[in-house]
């Protein structure tokens, strides 16, 4: 079950993620967490007021009841055990917790989220969430060492991801789609499991936050090359198949519910390759000023998760910034002026705070479990920042 509207979402899934530790002994606050993510599961109104309820005053003070119940839909999980749903509880003092809960989205893939946890009028109360990430640092290597994929060598991928990723699909929906192609992998962010008969595959997904909005579906026949596949954008946008009749039946069920559960009309659109226009990425400037702060820095982890931070400096050694990130559907963003240390500058709110630690023309945002900023959980700003532009930047309207 998804949880944000508009500043708060749980991620649950990012693929790739993997337990972080075994199961520990129940307390006081797994218990509430364990309740909590119940309600949230059942989807019901009155149950998600309860689920309301558990998060703190601070954070119910940004997101407004009726927004947090209309935007959820009932696709979130604890793990399959909920006895091994948290495998990490931690008691900072005696108003103050960290408790880490691994979670499964409705496409089966598993992700371990930090949660923190406050103690108000007696009660555990929910302030923060923060996605655990796992590196595979053998991952680049073994690709390089990789065979060329085929047809053959793929037949027994069983990952979305992986599937989505090889050479062979890559190939045939780029001839398929042309420069459609990347309008479908916009759409690509989270996956269901994929159906495997025989040598027919069945993948469909969404991006987070956008259910009934940006979903993908990709039907393929390894044998006989047969591919039918599109997004949901304006309307259903079908590419290999000339009507309805031609589908495939996992694409006919596949339309059919959508079109069930969308809550609006949506027409289906038979669409041929496109051309494929290649975009130049505008040029990073050679010899950037490293010196100074001002300027502008990206953070990109994928398509989907990536960050922007502005900064100019100010007379008194001052910096005054603006930094937003996004994760596909939900966003987080700060801004603020704040003294400098050297490389260092930090900003402080009520709930927190961010550090900012350059080292030439890289910034390192590191952004405590707190609740600083406006963000909606699974949502972070933390990442490496490279500078990309040295120039006074122009800020936008918060």
């Amino acid at each position: 079950m998804r949880l944000l509207a508009g500043e708060f979402l749980i991620l649950c899934a990012l693929l790739g993620m993997q337990s972080v530790a075994a199961a520990v002994p129940p307390s006081p606050r797994t218990a509430m967490l364990l309740k909590h993510f119940q309600n949230m599961a059942k989807g019901t109104d009155d149950t998600l007021k309860l689920a309301y309820n558990d998060f703190s005053t601070e954070w119910r003070a940004h997101q407004a009841i009726s927004n947090f119940i209309s935007s959820n839909h009932n696709n979130w999980f604890v793990a399959d055990h909920e006895e091994d749903a948290i495998v990490n509880d931690r008691l900072l003092d005696p108003t103050h917790a960290e408790v880490d809960v691994q979670l499964q989205y409705f496409s089966k893939t598993h992700g371990t989220i930090k949660f923190s946890l406050v103690k108000s009028d007696g009660e555990w109360k929910i302030s923060k969430g923060k996605l655990l990430k796992e590196s595979n640092e053998n991952t680049t290597v073994a690709k390089a060492n990789k065979s060329p994929e085929t047809f053959e060598s793929i037949i027994k991928i069983s990952d979305g991801r992986e599937f989505l990723d090889s050479a062979p699909i890559k190939d045939l929906l780029t001839k398929l789609m042309g420069g459609d192609y990347e309008k479908f992998l916009n759409c690509t962010q989270y996956f269901n499991d994929m159906k495997r008969h025989g040598t027919q595959r069945f993948l469909c997904g969404d991006v987070h936050l956008m259910t009934n909005y940006m979903e993908f579906f990709l039907f393929v026949d390894l044998a006989t090359k047969q591919c039918v596949a599109g997004y949901l954008g304006d309307g259903i946008n079908v590419y290999g198949a000339r009507s309805e009749a031609e589908f495939p039946p996992d694409v006919s069920s596949w339309i059919k519910d959508l079109k069930s559960r969308a809550g609006y009309p949506i027409e289906v659109h038979f669409k041929v390759a496109s051309p494929i226009v290649q975009k130049a990425k505008a040029p990073i400037p050679k010899n950037l000023n490293t010196t100074t702060w001002t300027g502008t820095y990206k953070f990109e982890e994928d398509r989907f998760i990536e960050g922007r931070l502005r900064i100019q400096q100010l007379p008194g050694n001052k910096i005054t910034f603006q930094i937003q990130s996004g994760n596909g559907g939900g966003t987080c963003d700060a801004n603020g002026t704040v003294i400098v240390q050297g490389n260092d500058a930090i900003f402080r709110d009520s709930e927190g705070k961010i550090t900012f630690h350059r080292k030439g023309g890289l910034i390192e945002v590191d952004q405590k479990d707190k609740g600083v900023g406006r963000c909606g959980m699974g949502v972070s700003l933390d990442g490496s920042y490279k500078k990309i532009d040295d120039k006074p930047p122009k800020f936008d309207k918060l």
